[in-house]
């Protein structure tokens, strides 16, 4: 095994609905790949992991992406401090959108990888 080998991020394409877990901690995902419907990446369920896990959700793919929470409420993201999901959907603002998850020991806080301009949506 080379040295440098933990040094690089890891990535994962996925084209179906997938049910993120812990130890999927510092995971960039993308859609690369998915070309219709909506994928989405189900977040850990807050008690099962600790304040600075983290994910990385990319949408490569014209299928929307939506991420959403395992126990609703708890994702902080633009206007909503208690969001159930965020969703990139409409055509041309889904490639090279996305988000960064990180847990703060409460909740999962959103960041837009794009300019709140790219139709992002949030549910309650």
């Amino acid at each position: 095994m080379p040295i440098y080998e933990n040094l690089f991020r890891r990535i994962a394409a996925k084209t179906a609905a997938y049910q993120v877990k812990p130890e999927d901690h510092g995971t960039i995902f993308t859609t690369r790949g998915a070309s219709s419907g909506t994928i989405t990446f189900t977040l850990p369920a807050a008690a099962d992991v600790q304040a600075g896990w983290h994910a990385k959700f990319f949408a490569v793919g014209a299928a929307a992406m939506k991420v959403a929470s395992a126990d609703g409420d708890n994702i902080v993201a633009l206007n909503d401090a208690a969001a159930d999901s965020v969703l990139v959907a409409t055509g041309s603002a889904i490639i090279g959108n996305g988000f960064e998850f990180t847990f703060d020991g409460t909740g999962f806080l959103a960041e837009a990888l794009m300019p709140v301009t790219a139709n992002q949506t949030l549910a309650s």
